[in-house]
C-alpha cells in the first residue's frame, strides 16, 4: 500500500495519532500501532524503591544534601569532561543508594530502608566522606570535609 505522508518522512520518529513512526536513513519510515507495554514485577519492585528512596532524600538533613551538591559540582569538574551532562546531587544519592545495596543485598532492602537504619547500622552511606572511602563513590578533592551525616543532629 502507497500513501503520501504530510511531512517529510525524515521528520517523522515518535508517536502521533496511536501509530510509532520509526525513521531509517531518511528514506525509509515504518508505522506500527502503539501498545502499552505490560506491566511486569521489577517494574513494581522499582516503584516502590524509588518512591522510599525519594522519601529518605526528602527527610535527609540539609547539611547532608548540601554535601552532595558539593560533590556533583567537584565531580563534574574534576571528572566529567564538559561536553557531558553532570549528575544532579540527587542522582548521585541514588547510585550511592542502589552501591550500598549491591555491597550487600541480602540484608539491605531499599524499599524500605529508612534513614534510622542507615543511623542503626553505622551505613557507609551516612556521610559523603564515608562513602567515598568505602569505594562507592569515586574520590574528589577535599572529599573529606564533606562529612555531616544524614540524620539532622
Amino acid at each position: 500500500m502507497k500513501f503520501v505522508f504530510e511531512w517529510p518522512v525524515r521528520t517523522l520518529s515518535g508517536t502521533r495519532d496511536k501509530t510509532t513512526y520509526m525513521n531509517f536513513w531518511d528514506y525509509i519510515c515504518i508505522g506500527r500501532t502503539w501498545v502499552m507495554p505490560a506491566t511486569t514485577p521489577q517494574q513494581g519492585t522499582l516503584t516502590l524503591i524509588s518512591q522510599n528512596l525519594r522519601l529518605v532524600w526528602k527527610d535527609a538533613n540539609p547539611l547532608y544534601k548540601a554535601d552532595f551538591k558539593t560533590y556533583a559540582g567537584k565531580f563534574r569538574t574534576e571528572k566529567l569532561s564538559p561536553y557531558v551532562f553532570p549528575p544532579r546531587s540527587y542522582s548521585i544519592f541514588i547510585d550511592l543508594m542502589y552501591a550500598w545495596r549491591d555491597s550487600d543485598p541480602e540484608h539491605i532492602d531499599l524499599a524500605s530502608v529508612t534513614i534510622e537504619d542507615i543511623v542503626t547500622l553505622d551505613a557507609n552511606v551516612r556521610a559523603v566522606s564515608k562513602a567515598v572511602d568505602a569505594g562507592f563513590l569515586a574520590p574528589v578533592s577535599d572529599y573529606n570535609l564533606l562529612a555531616n551525616d544524614i540524620e539532622a543532629p
